[in-house]
């Protein structure tokens, strides 16, 4: 077995050197350490580089297995299992072109203009379905620190310094504050908040309540109602995505159609008549 946690431990992302170390063999089959790092992303190597490779090979091993199985069974001369590979192999190749086609067109992008633009157009479209709001959630380890972070909040301590001083999970409670989540799916786990939630005024805050092993409460801080326009800043990254992914999708259209019309004038495409008759 090849050692390897010395060199996995000191990779780091943008290490991606060539090497044609052996970290895995499944009869005639090998996994190369450089595979891995072509294939996994450099996040999750920076992460916790041991585990992200035992698990990738070990998913390599497991595939190379039954692939081997379905050799000896002779699953690989199945004519309608042939079909399938062949029809698999059209697919991929087929995306490969496409994709190929868009990294050679040139740098497609939206701008911020484009895509304000088109909201103010389309404005109709982005009416909320359902009411929105943005709200603080504080869970503390003991209900003296959630008592001490409600009576702060109450007096105008800043929500930063509460949270800095009495919140268990500091970063989720600071983040998420600064957004609107749907009221359906807001506090979710923690029922006895969202009953009170659904109730309360702006900048209210609800009694303290001990869920499992922790002491929360929630402040509301902004509502918005069905049917109101959300906020531009809410939708307009998601406004861009779509119209990215729609010039690339117009980009492929014109591309086929093109394919299309120059196998047509080479007589490539043949069309013989389909005869329903029934006998």
């Amino acid at each position: 077995m090849v050692v390897i946690s010395g060199l996995l431990l000191s990779c780091k992302p943008e290490i991606h050197e060539t090497t044609d170390e052996v970290i895995a063999r499944v009869g005639d089959s090998r996994l190369y350490l450089n595979e891995v790092f072509y294939q996994v992303p450099a996040l999750l190597l920076e992460h916790d580089s041991l585990a992200t490779l035992e698990k990738f090979r070990n998913n390599w091993i497991r595939r190379e297995l039954l692939h081997q199985e379905a050799i000896r069974l002779g699953l690989d001369k199945n004519p309608t299992i042939e079909s399938k590979i062949e029809t698999f192999k059209k697919d991929i190749l087929a995306q490969s072109l496409l994709d190929h086609m868009i990294s050679q067109s040139g740098d497609i992008q939206v701008t911020r203009q484009e895509a304000i633009a088109y909201y103010e157009t389309h404005k109709d479209q982005f009416k909320l379905n359902e009411p929105y709001i943005r709200f603080r959630h504080l869970s503390a380890a003991n209900m003296q620190d959630a008592e001490n972070a409600r009576q702060d909040l109450l007096r105008g301590i800043s929500w930063e310094n509460v949270v800095e001083r009495y919140a268990i999970n500091k970063q989720d409670a600071l983040r998420d504050a600064t957004v609107f989540h749907p009221l359906s799916l807001s506090l979710q786990n923690a029922p006895p908040l969202d009953q009170f939630i659904r109730r309360m005024g702006i900048n209210e805050i609800s009694p303290i309540q001990r869920i499992g092993t922790r002491y929360q409460f929630v402040q509301l801080i902004e509502r918005k109602s069905e049917g109101e326009l959300p906020d531009l800043t809410w939708v307009l990254d998601q406004v861009e995505d779509w119209l990215l992914l729609d010039k690339k999708r117009r980009l492929i259209s014109s591309y086929e159609q093109q394919i299309i019309r120059r196998a047509q004038a080479n007589k490539e495409i043949h069309l013989p008549d389909i005869n329903h008759t029934n006998e």
